[in-house]
């Protein structure tokens, strides 16, 4: 994945600096063959200057510009009885941190002979995400909430998040069946994009 750098306020107050660091070298490399960081030439053209492409703001942040180097799949797809709550699935990144860029989730009914994946499913299932011990990523601004899977995505297509995780953090995700008692069992899926910021032997 190949990163461009702006400079702009942090959207989440977790960037590391020497992620960035690395990152400002990496985009360097692959766009200047290592030459200097102050233009890059797109198609062997002209010389472009970086600021005229990013105009400089205040601060740094990581903007993903193409595909993840993996994809993390929540280690459990729980069926979830209507008004029920999921047990907490963890995902961990003890394989090295990185960013997370993107995710995306889907809903099955799994009523037999139903087996329906739409719409309405997406709205019946809600979704709570919190980091290590309590860092809420979903929150109704007081505390703790669940957000409906059709608020977040849209069907068949990835929604983009800016997240960095290191290898001691824990993903915890938690899910709602809204439907009331009577309804149908639900089965929800999720995948994560992610780069990686550092491969064993990189340096």
């Amino acid at each position: 994945m190949s990163c461009a750098l702006r400079d702009a306020t942090s959207p989440n107050g977790h960037v590391a600096q020497a992620g960035l660091a690395r990152a400002r070298a990496i985009q360097q490399q692959r766009y200047t063959g290592g030459a200097s960081s102050s233009a890059i030439r797109p198609n062997h053209g002209d010389a472009v200057q970086l600021d005229q492409v990013h105009p400089p703001a205040a601060g740094d942040y990581i903007e993903p510009l193409m595909a993840p180097s993996r994809y993390l799949v929540l280690p459990e797809a729980p069926i979830v009885a209507p008004a029920a709550l999921s047990n907490q699935i963890r995902l961990e990144f003890s394989a090295g941190g990185g960013w997370l860029i993107g995710w995306r989730g889907s809903v099955v009914d799994t009523t037999p002979g139903a087996g329906a994946a739409g719409a309405f499913e997406q709205a019946s299932m809600g979704v709570r995400m919190f980091l290590n011990d309590g860092e809420e990523l979903i929150t109704n601004g007081t505390g703790a909430d669940f957000a409906a899977f059709s608020t977040i995505f849209t069907i068949n297509s990835s929604t983009p998040i800016m997240r960095r995780v290191d290898v001691k953090d824990i993903l915890n995700c938690q899910f709602q069946n809204f439907q009331q008692p009577g309804g149908s069992n639900l089965q929800p899926r999720v995948t994560f994009a992610f780069w990686r910021e550092k491969y064993p032997g990189t340096g």
